[in-house]
Parts: structure tokens; C-alpha cells; sequence
């Protein structure tokens, strides 16, 4: 379950509403003019946080969350240049044209860091097993 902080006291979004609302993401991100997660927040009156929240709790939302990712920088790509915006997006001119970028770059590389921290906790944890299991093979050798 996650919570949504748009006004008033926070709503509880099952799993399957989280479904559908990926599902919209995705749909919505494969429009041509879908370049940021900003617009689609602002058609859902929903925080740009809470899909982050939703992405960190929800492994079916992350994916998602990265499948529209790559076709929004699929359409930054494909787009013509008829705006300033989109000329300076292209040549990553980010806090020229795009605030909320660097929040999301910056939330991704949390992201990361959490997943890689968690698979080195486990590494770890490992080790210390087959050192565990080892120093008893050698006692009970002796």
C-alpha cells in the first residue's frame, strides 16, 4: 500500500490501484510529447515524491517507472527542435530548462545506492556463512 499527500489526509492506493496507475504511466509516457514526470503528475494531481515512494515500494511500479523513463527520453530524442526547451534539453543543459530533473536524476542515484548497499549487505552476509561454515570444517578436522 502506498500513501498519496495531495491534499487533506493521505489516501492509501492499493496494489491494484498502483497497477492502473502504472499502467496509465506507461500509456502516457508513450505519447510523443511526454518528455517529464512533472506532466503527468500535474494530469494525476498526484507529487512528483510519490511516484519515487511508489517505484521504492512496488518492484512491478519500478519497472514501469523505468520502461517510461526510457520512452520519455525516447521522445526528447525523437522530438523536433521547435522550442528553446526542448533544444536545450537535447543538449543537457539541465538547469537551463528543467529544475525537476536534477530531483530525479538525484532520486535515481538513491535509488542505485540503496540497491547496490543492499547486495553488499547480502554479499556480506554470505562471506561471514562461508567463513562460519569454514573455521567449523577446520575445528572439527582438528
Amino acid at each position: 500500500m502506498a500513501y498519496c499527500y495531495v491534499t487533506g489526509r493521505p489516501r492509501m492506493h492499493s496494489d491494484e490501484e498502483l497497477k492502473e496507475i502504472a499502467k496509465e504511466f506507461i500509456e502516457w509516457a508513450k505519447k510523443p510529447d511526454s518528455i517529464h514526470v512533472a506532466q503527468f503528475c500535474r494530469k494525476k494531481d498526484i507529487y512528483t515524491e510519490m511516484l519515487y515512494d511508489w517505484r521504492d515500494r512496488s518492484p512491478e511500479f519500478s519497472c514501469a517507472f523505468k520502461f517510461a523513463k526510457d520512452c520519455m527520453a525516447m521522445n526528447i530524442r525523437e522530438k523536433p527542435t521547435d522550442s528553446a526547451y526542448l533544444e536545450r534539453m537535447k543538449m543537457r543543459d539541465i538547469t537551463a530548462c528543467d529544475v525537476y530533473l536534477k530531483k530525479e536524476e538525484r532520486a535515481d542515484l538513491e535509488h542505485a545506492s540503496r540497491l547496490k548497499q543492499k547486495e553488499l549487505a547480502v554479499q556480506a552476509e554470505t562471506l561471514d556463512k562461508l567463513n562460519a561454515n569454514a573455521k567449523a570444517g577446520l575445528l572439527s578436522q582438528k
